[in-house]
């Protein structure tokens, strides 16, 4: 499982866009469905993200925010900040 920083990448696609074996490589996220589009070299990842930097669903988004708002209620806070974001006061 990734912790949003280490991913599970699996290789989706490889395509040649250059010389010298340069590639780009689109890959994918098992854990979190996050896809990220790498400069690959020889077979190697050389520029991680330098193509295009990694996305994710918006679920994800989601998950992150429904995470904060606990993280908030945890703490002791009597309403949480983005309560209103989310339709209801309760």
């Amino acid at each position: 499982m990734c912790d949003g920083k280490n991913h599970n990448l699996e290789l989706i696609q490889r395509f040649p866009v250059g010389v010298d074996g340069e590639e780009r490589a689109i890959r994918w996220c098992s854990d979190c469905g996050g896809v990220v589009v790498d400069l690959d070299v020889d077979g190697r990842a050389v520029g991680p993200g330098d193509v295009m930097k990694m996305r994710f669903p918006g679920v994800f988004y989601q998950y992150i925010e429904l995470k904060k708002l606990h993280s908030e209620a945890a703490a002791g806070a009597k309403y949480p900040k983005d309560w209103n974001k989310y339709g209801s006061n309760g």
